[in-house]
């Protein structure tokens, strides 16, 4: 039996894709995902061309915006689901993550005074860097179920 067929079966030794599955891997591609989203996003708002400014201030808002994304992955259960049985109903959970992410940064952005402006995120961003870093996080999910399958039969 050589090296595939045994890591292709039960406790014969784990196939690569199953390595690429562990959850501190997950974390890790979900926080590149997250920093990607944003960077993106502000990267879109201002043409690819950000005023020194506004990039100061994204790189202040980053850590804050990151760490408030990952909390409502947390919160609403996304990091523990079993993709292998993942469904539409489980696509609820991302939708309520995003609005819990949101949510806080659009408050902020309405109602801080002037003076804190360099914790004012654009709207335009916070829409972006939602829609980005959730549909990131969904696409991460749906490509580690499809290499499942596709290795599994």
């Amino acid at each position: 039996m050589n090296g595939e067929e045994r890591s292709a079966k039960p406790g014969g030794g784990s196939p690569f894709w199953s390595r690429s599955l562990r959850r501190e891997v997950q974390y890790v591609l979900d926080l590149l995902v997250l920093v990607a989203a944003f960077c993106v996003a502000y990267a879109l708002r201002f043409d690819f061309h950000i005023p020194t400014g506004y990039l100061e201030r994204g790189l202040i808002q980053l850590p804050a915006v990151v760490l408030l994304q990952f909390v409502a992955i947390l919160i609403t259960g996304i990091n523990r689901f079993v993709w292998r049985y993942v469904g539409m109903t489980e696509v609820r959970s991302f939708l309520h993550a995003a609005f819990y992410s949101a949510t806080p940064l659009v408050l902020l952005r309405v109602g801080l005074p002037d003076s804190f402006d360099h914790w004012q995120i654009p709207l335009s961003v916070i829409l972006m860097d939602t829609l980005l870093a959730f549909g990131g996080i969904l696409a991460l999910r749906v490509l580690r179920r499809s290499i499942y399958e596709r290795y599994e039969r």
